[in-house]
Order: C-alpha cells, then structure tokens, then sequence
C-alpha cells in the first residue's frame, strides 16, 4: 500500500506533463487552456500564502528536507541551498489543488477521466503521509483549486465558449443540417 500512495504522490509531475498532450492529441484544445489558467491563477495565491505562512507538517522528524524551513525559523541559519532542497511543505497544499484540477479538466467526454480520478484520489489519500501535510493545508488547497476554477469559468470564459465537447456536437450537427438540404 506504501507503494501505490508513494507513486500516486509522485505523479504530479507526470500528469503535468501527460495533461496537454493527451488533450492536445485528442483535440481537447480548451482543457488545455483551461487547465494552464487554473493552475496560473492557483500558483499566485499558493505562492503568497506559502511564503507568508509556511508550514512545518505534523512529522518533521520524518521529512527531513523540512530541516533547512526550521533552521530559518530558529535564526541558526539564513541560507536554504537551492541545491540540497527537497521540496517545503507549505499551506495551502499544492498537491491537494493539482489533484483536483486534474479531476477538473479531464472530466467527461475525456475517456481518460476514470484513471486520473482514481489516480488522484489515491493522490488525496497519500498527501497526508507522503506529503506531510495538516488536513487544513489539503482544505486550503481544495479552496484554492475551487477558486481558480471559479475564476477560469466565470471571468475569463465570459462569452461562454463552447467545450470541445460541445463543439464537437454542434459542427456534426451543422454537417447534418447541409447534408439534409
């Protein structure tokens, strides 16, 4: 079990990588775009709110790449070496966020929505262990991947542009109405 939830933590990476690809390859052009906007915006809140507040985990003695944020904190030392980092677990959980945007932009008519939902449920499951984050810093994420969802939807999709979805429905439909005259 240790395995799975490490691999599913791990994937972050990979599914930023696989995301566009798949879309852009199954003409999904608009979750492309809707997923760089959500995760855009997502960084700005994450980013501020981390580096106002940064958060120890509940074990530090087990991650010790949270050793270089204590040190910090105590004043015994100023310097984080970019190199010897591992990774600083913040507030809101960034994980958490990814996890959810990723849910978001693979919804149906993608069929590849049922492996990533399950993936990045695992994900959810493991970011408390694997990540060593609060349950508040996992509910913080999921405000801000609410929020930037919200923002994608409702200010920079104003016009309501068809889904790729939708699109695809009414261009058949269209072609079926000038077949028909």
């Amino acid at each position: 079990m240790q395995e799975i939830l490490s691999i599913a933590y791990g994937s972050l990476l990979i599914q930023t990588l696989y995301s566009p690809v798949y879309f852009a390859l199954n003409g999904f052009n608009d979750r492309n775009r809707e997923l760089f906007r959500m995760t855009a915006i997502a960084c700005i809140p994450t980013i501020l709110i981390s580096g106002i507040i940064p958060a120890i985990g509940p074990h530090p003695q087990l991650a010790p790449f949270q050793q270089a944020l204590i040190d910090v904190r105590n004043r015994s030392s100023r310097l984080i070496s970019v190199r010897g980092m591992q990774g600083i677990v913040t507030f809101p959980s960034f994980h958490t966020t990814m996890s959810l945007l990723f849910i978001c932009a693979h919804r149906p008519p993608c069929r590849s929505f049922l492996p990533v939902l399950v993936l990045n449920l695992i994900m959810l499951i493991a970011i408390p262990f694997w990540g060593h984050h609060y349950f508040v810093d996992m509910i913080a994420g999921a405000a801000v991947a609410l929020a930037s969802y919200f923002v994608v939807k409702n200010w920079l999709n104003p016009g309501g542009a068809p889904t790729s979805g939708e699109f695809r429905a009414s261009t058949a439909a269209a072609k079926l109405n000038e077949s028909a005259k």
